[in-house]
């Protein structure tokens, strides 16, 4: 019965993929991730593109760029993408791009705890009181967003005459000749540096997530499932898994019932119908 219900679903599936698409790439924002899968006894890459109304799942033997050309998603999506800073999202020029703050807290912590400088916990602060300010839902004025951008660009230029001062330049050559390696606070500075991916959360706070939580979530019960059983056995049925666990995650983002939405697969009126009336 549960090969049953998988097959037809998937069939279904691979009738409207070209539909699917369209509603994604229409959206002004999404939140991506990947996760490492085991297919066929080989380690693939899961990709994940979703908001709060929609979920979809798509899996690759690679996961670089060749992956998410394969897939098909990226290259024409125009809105927002909220990601982890993975330089192959950065790719794209086609789209905006806005980075994961949940990250860079947990490593301005890691910075906190073995270094002595002092600007991860200012910039950490600074990143907390923007969240906090959005998270109570009232119109932010300008004269506030430009005093806190303000400050953290300070923040930001103290951090780099810290790092400078803790690791100065050597332009003594030893060994083999090549670009030194930088610090991990200083390629972390590197990439606090892009205010507009950073701080896009408070500067469009009705567009722009904090973080890519949402994303983490949703890979979670894919997570569960490879836990539970270990791999997928063939390509068709990690195929399968994907459309039915984003077709279930929509239904649920949505308060849709979840066995009137295995049901509407028999009976024919395919729940998936109901997406035109899902405001994204």
């Amino acid at each position: 019965m549960q090969k049953i219900i998988w097959d037809k679903r998937y069939n279904i599936d691979n009738g409207i993929i070209d539909k699917q698409h369209q509603y994604l790439v229409k959206l002004i924002n999404l939140i991506a991730d990947e996760t490492g899968i085991y297919v066929e006894k080989l380690r693939q890459w899961l990709f994940s593109y979703s908001n709060k109304n929609y979920t979809f799942y798509d899996f690759h033997k690679k996961r670089g760029k060749e992956a998410m050309d394969d897939i098909g998603f990226m290259e024409n999506y125009r809105g927002i993408v909220t990601h982890d800073c993975w330089k192959t999202y950065e790719a794209y020029e086609n789209c905006l791009h806005s980075f994961c703050n949940a990250h860079f807290l947990r490593e301005l912590n890691g910075i906190m705890e073995t270094t002595e400088f002092k600007f991860p916990k200012e910039i950490k602060e600074t990143l907390l009181r923007m969240k906090k300010l959005v998270d109570t839902g009232e119109s932010i004025s300008k004269e506030v967003k430009d005093s806190m951008i303000s400050l953290y660009h300070s923040q930001l230029n103290k951090g780099f005459e810290e790092e400078l001062n803790a690791n100065p330049p050597s332009f003594t050559k030893t060994g083999k000749q090549g670009r030194r390696k930088q610090s991990p606070a200083k390629n972390l500075l590197l990439r606090l540096k892009k205010i507009p991916e950073v701080l896009g959360f408070f500067i469009k706070p009705n567009i722009i997530p904090f973080d890519n939580n949402l994303a983490e979530r949703d890979i979670l019960m894919v997570k569960v499932k490879q836990k539970v059983t270990g791999l997928h056995r063939r390509n068709q049925g990690a195929k399968q898994f994907c459309r039915v666990r984003g077709y279930l995650s929509t239904m649920r983002k949505n308060d849709i019932n979840i066995w009137e939405s295995i049901n509407s697969i028999f009976l024919g009126n395919y729940t998936y119908k109901i997406m035109c009336n899902i405001k994204f």
